[in-house]
């Protein structure tokens, strides 16, 4: 899949099954749709989610991987920020009594994980 994008001139992302496509017209974005569906379903016997498929400007913000991509900005997207300090009181309530020591070592690999994976956000 990646090889023919590349050769139709498609600039991709793709991570595992998620997948954007870069165009620089809505009508080169459809497309693209188009051309990608008829690759993944008759060429690799996929099957494409329509329900998630879909054409979005960047100006208006771009959803993928938990992370929200603009023309000028990228950040978390605001419903993984409360998972994530919904995780963290989760795990503040079950420490009372314990050692800070104790508390830091329980809290930095959620804390870790959640800083790497999102690193390149603003």
């Amino acid at each position: 899949f990646d090889q023919e994008m590349r050769n139709r001139g498609h600039r991709i992302v793709r991570y595992a099954d998620d997948i954007l496509i870069f165009c620089r017209s809505r009508k080169g974005a459809e497309n693209a749709l188009a051309q990608v569906t008829k690759i993944l379903e008759k060429e690799l016997k996929l099957t494409v989610n329509q329900a998630k498929s879909h054409i979005a400007h960047s100006k208006d913000g771009v959803r993928f991987l938990g992370v929200e991509i603009g023309s000028r900005y990228t950040r978390i997207q605001a419903k993984k920020l409360v998972e994530f300090k919904r995780k963290l009181k989760q795990m503040r309530k079950r420490n009372g009594g314990k050692p800070l020591t104790d508390v830091i070592k329980e809290l930095n690999p959620l804390l870790r994980g959640f800083s790497q994976y999102f690193r390149i956000a603003n």
